[in-house]
């Protein structure tokens, strides 16, 4: 009988720890005409409120190509951005950073450092490609 119940209360608390979290799905949206750079947006990450749509986008760094501009013997490995765009309008914000150096320290960014208006994305950037990609997904 205990050991029904320690199976039970084992696998109750499995599907409670998987039902609540989601595993990230990214994928490659755009490399940078250099080579440099790779983007990628986490497909479970978007989010629509309206026209607003929000994800968060991954860019990987080929080792030691960018310099950090605030540390400038620190090299970045990659980052993560939550991005927003109004797809109507297609404008954008950023609404957080976090840098991820290879040295293996890590740089948050505050909300607060963050503009609030609306920017236009320009054409033919990978930031047009990042909208394009997060505006036309289809959310279940």
């Amino acid at each position: 009988m205990m050991k029904t119940r320690t199976r039970a209360a084992l696998a109750f608390s499995v599907l409670l720890v998987s039902g609540s979290a989601q595993a990230a799905d990214w994928v490659s949206i755009a490399k940078s005409a250099d080579g440099k750079q790779e983007f990628f947006v986490d497909r479970s990450s978007i989010r629509a409120a309206g026209d607003i749509r929000r994800a968060w986008v991954k860019a990987i760094f080929v080792p030691r190509t960018m310099k950090s501009a605030v540390q400038p013997k620190k090299w970045w490995d990659y980052d993560l951005s939550r991005d927003a765009f109004n797809c109507a309008e297609e404008t954008y914000r950023k609404e957080a950073l976090t840098v991820y150096y290879d040295d293996g320290t890590v740089i948050a960014d505050p909300a607060e450092s963050f503009p609030t208006p609306w920017t236009p994305v320009p054409p033919e950037t990978i930031l047009e490609a990042e909208m394009k990609f997060i505006c036309s997904w289809i959310l279940k």
